[in-house]
């Protein structure tokens, strides 16, 4: 009888012991989807356009994370309920996890070009597409962020920019004015910025400053400021300033993009796009202009997002779209195989005729 009694107490106290550790754990959850949810509500920048009902969000949010027994489950919690933003400037990072979680889907050119064997395909393709132009294996710069060449008769030059960070303007300019110097001499350019992951609006500028004969609109913002999601302050306006030391005439040139291109990847196409003498080639960037936004949950977990609106000159968004191609080439994996980057191929073939 005593034995049954004590081992009825026994087991009582374990449940009641669960239950608190249970407990315990859904408040911590509750709690911490509660902060991640307020970041949003009071910064994110386009619950519209990416039709996300933010209200609607919160009630399945809480159902959801109530069943997260472990900081894992929760982690993958706030990974599914990101996950319909489809905005590469979302992440979220737990460093106790070793955990990672970015919102956007995979660009098309990383379904194609998924490893670095495969992409190394990709810049032998385009290497051997630049020799029917005449222009050897580009150089690379010294901070390694740009790749360049040209033919021998100074016809045809290759412009590559890699990343928009990486050094200081000062180290970039000097670079930028190294290699732009016999660029300036050709009578016709490619630029690309495919698979360049952004970095900075000054270097984006710096980079566009040597193709603009006098100072131009380059873009307009504005920041998420209020309670309600249309709250933002008044558009503020940026200039491209012309490079003056560069006289350089293209009748035309071109910019080849992809999905890839993204961030301030995304800002430098916007500014050229306005230059009437540029074609963009490829297909749209990725369409991930603002500047990230960064907080830090209570537990530690960093989180990112977009909080800012960019506006072309004409005051259009491209936001989720990407700057717009003039023609829309792909690059696919069977082409590269052959040898063929087919969106310079297409401009050897246009100047062919």
């Amino acid at each position: 009888m005593k034995r049954s009694l004590c081992l009825s107490i026994f087991l009582l106290l374990i449940s009641c012991n669960s239950n608190s550790e249970h407990s315990d754990n859904d408040t911590k959850a509750v709690t911490l989807f509660s902060e991640l949810w307020n970041i949003f509500d009071e910064n994110y920048a386009f619950f519209e356009l990416r039709k996300v009902d933010w209200n609607s969000e919160k009630t399945k949010g809480f159902a959801l994370v109530q069943n997260a027994n472990s900081d894992s489950t929760l982690f993958e919690a706030f990974c599914f309920i990101l996950k319909k933003f489809d905005d590469a400037h979302i992440n979220l990072e737990a460093d106790d996890l070793d955990a990672y979680c970015n919102s956007a889907k995979t660009p098309d050119f990383y379904k194609e070009f998924p490893t670095n064997e495969s992409f190394s395909t990709f810049l032998e393709a385009r290497n051997s597409s630049l020799k029917k132009l005449n222009i050897a294996k580009p150089i690379t710069s010294k901070s390694g962020i740009f790749e360049y060449g040209l033919d021998e008769n100074e016809d045809w030059g290759y412009f590559r920019i890699k990343r928009f960070y990486g050094a200081d303007l000062k180290t970039l300019a000097a670079e930028l004015n190294e290699i732009m110097k016999p660029l300036s001499e050709v009578s016709k350019l490619i630029i690309d910025i495919r698979v360049n992951p952004g970095g900075n609006d000054e270097t984006a500028l710096l980079a566009a400053s040597y193709f603009f004969k006098t100072k131009d609109l380059a873009f307009l913002k504005q920041v998420r400021n209020g309670p309600n999601h249309e709250d933002f302050t008044p558009l503020d306006t940026t200039f491209v300033l012309p490079n003056y030391a560069f006289k350089a005439e293209y009748p035309t040139f071109y910019l080849l993009t992809n999905g890839a291109s993204g961030s301030s990847a995304d800002v430098f196409a916007l500014i050229m796009s306005q230059l009437n003498n540029l074609s963009i080639i490829g297909t749209n960037t990725e369409g991930i202009f603002s500047d990230m936004h960064r907080d830090t949950l209570a537990n530690g977990w960093r989180i990112s997002l977009s909080n800012e609106r960019y506006f072309s000159k004409e005051m259009k968004c491209y936001e989720g779209l990407g700057v717009p191609v003039d023609v829309e080439i792909q690059n696919k994996r069977m082409d590269a195989n052959q040898g063929k980057d087919m969106l310079i191929e297409y401009i050897t073939e246009l100047n062919l005729h």
